[in-house]
């Protein structure tokens, strides 16, 4: 009885483990839900707009992404984000310091909500 009871214990410990890796794996091949504060801007000028001289940032980041097919940027103070997604609510903000909510995946994330800071 005692010998069927260990065996029935350790699958039971061993499958427990099993799927804790899982969701541990998952979790990370997923990314994180993260929200981070930064200026609103393109990756193609990034901090600095001096493409179109003589625009504001926001004229600036509206034209990148409208012209020249740049990509929306979260740019914070040692980072920039590439922005996935609700691309007019991160359009009003453009130029503008914000909060974005969403799943970071490396240098992108993929925005769940956009909020003026």
């Amino acid at each position: 009885m005692r010998v069927k009871l260990r065996a029935v214990l350790r699958i039971v410990v061993s499958l427990s483990a099993f799927l804790l890796l899982g969701l541990a794996a998952s979790s990370f091949a997923a990314g994180t839900t993260k929200s981070l504060v930064g200026i609103v801007g393109d990756i193609t000028c990034g901090r600095e707009h001096s493409m179109m001289r003589g625009m504001s940032d926001a004229q600036c980041t509206r034209e990148c992404v409208a012209r020249l097919g740049s990509k929306y940027a979260l740019i914070t103070e040692d980072q920039v984000f590439v922005l996935e997604g609700h691309w007019q609510e991160v359009d009003q903000l453009a130029g503008q310091k914000a909060k974005i909510t969403g799943e970071v995946e490396g240098q992108k994330i993929n925005v769940s909500k956009v909020e003026k800071f």
